[in-house]
């Protein structure tokens, strides 16, 4: 018998390990003191973190959303960290179109450079962003700001996919603000190619996936999954339209 139970074990953490944010989302509703770990990637036991909007997250926002007369107002799920002001900085700049990262990052910091956003000891939260001690173990490893901020983007566009086994689908929140909030397909960043090659990023309203343009990898799969989910549903077509900074 304690075999037996042993292989039980293994199979569940094996199946979790396995499998996508789905099969632990259940898990992830309850406190944290409350939730039981699961096995990492990397092999260590952790407490999953939970990446949805709970059933009282999707009043509050809602009401927020019928507040400001719906439209193309998205109202933004996430606590005033960086994905919170990623996501005001493309508002402001105007949703359903592509902007250039020298003007994203232009608007990000006079939001973000704001008398409210500064901590007890005055700094602002871009100057606290910017300056922050990097995670990389080896220093030569560490990415300039520039390419963080870049990243942080691309780290809005992890949503559960089919296949996939991501557990850590930071763009889930966004995606559910479009699906239960708005009633759209979903609300996702996408990265898309300008003139030029010029990186552009947008804040589409209304899109089941974002699209990367730049992972060549991925993009014959992410337009597969696309079509498979959009096949009966028409998306929109998306504007690209060049920028200057400062505008």
């Amino acid at each position: 018998m304690p075999a037996t139970k042993s292989r039980k074990g293994k199979t569940a953490r094996n199946r979790f390990l396995n499998s996508g944010y789905e099969a632990i989302r259940s898990i992830t509703e309850k406190p944290i003191a409350q939730r039981r770990e699961i096995q990492s990637g990397r092999g260590s036991m952790v407490v999953p973190r939970k990446f949805h909007l709970s059933a009282e997250e999707v009043i509050t926002l809602t009401s927020t959303y019928e507040e400001n007369g719906k439209g193309n107002f998205v109202p933004n799920p996430h606590n005033r960290t960086f994905y919170h002001y990623a996501v005001e900085t493309l508002k402001r700049l105007g949703v359903n179109r592509a902007h250039s990262v020298p003007v994203v990052i232009d608007r990000f910091k006079t939001i973000t450079n704001s008398p409210e956003t500064k901590d007890a000891n005055g700094k602002t939260y871009w100057s606290r962003w910017k300056n922050k001690p990097s995670a990389a173990e080896d220093a030569n490893n560490a990415l300039p700001w520039e390419a963080k901020f870049e990243q942080n983007f691309e780290v809005l566009q992890r949503i559960p996919r089919e296949g996939s086994h991501n557990k850590h689908p930071y763009g889930l929140k966004l995606l559910e603000v479009g699906t239960l909030v708005m009633g759209t397909q979903g609300v996702v960043i996408d990265i898309l190619k300008g003139s030029s090659d010029q990186k552009m990023i947008m804040l589409n309203t209304d899109s089941p996936l974002p699209r990367n343009e730049f992972r060549i990898r991925g993009a014959a799969v992410e337009q597969a999954a696309e079509a498979a989910v959009t096949s009966k549903r028409k998306v929109p077509e998306r504007k690209v339209v060049p920028e200057l900074v400062g505008v």
